[in-house]
């Protein structure tokens, strides 16, 4: 319920610079190891769906990584693939997990988050020539559509 309280605020409060977010505040100040295990990691989950949006809390995602706990690392990276495409700076540091980190669910979270976050700026280079070919189809179809209306009585045969 927290979760989705502080995502309506987010878009809310969205704007085009980089602003203060105070939900996303609360939550970084939630990561810090005074609180129990079970906020932090609600917490880091927020910071990665607040990331989808803003590149602003991808050093406290980047930190995650450096923590004792297994489970914070782990869910540091499943957050930072979550972020998808803001994330993609972070994929070094990912790299790095999966060859030195002393767990191996948390090397093999790191594993997927890279090919994940490596599909995904692929997929963004890509991304011009889907728009490109949506317009060209809506071109046809208008094209279509207008001849259809100015000749009514032709039997255009398309072959």
């Amino acid at each position: 319920m927290v979760l989705l309280l502080s995502l309506l605020w987010n878009v809310l409060n969205r704007s085009t610079g980089e602003v203060k977010n105070p939900a996303g505040d609360l939550w970084v100040n939630a990561t810090s190891p005074s609180h129990s295990m079970p906020i932090r990691l609600e917490a880091i989950h927020a910071l990665g769906e607040i990331s989808k949006s803003t590149e602003q809390y991808l050093g406290v995602l980047k930190s995650g990584l450096e923590d004792e706990s297994g489970e914070i690392r782990e869910a540091s990276i499943f957050a930072m693939k979550n972020a998808g495409a803001n994330a993609k700076e972070l994929t070094p540091s990912l790299i790095a997990i999966t060859k030195d980190d002393p767990n191996s669910s948390v090397r093999d979270a790191a594993r997927n988050a890279v090919e994940t976050l490596q599909a995904t700026e692929v997929n963004s280079q890509f991304s011009w020539l889907k728009t490109v070919s949506s317009i060209l189809f809506l071109v046809t179809l208008a094209a279509s559509y207008y001849v259809r209306k100015k000749f009514p009585d032709s039997k255009l045969q398309v072959t």
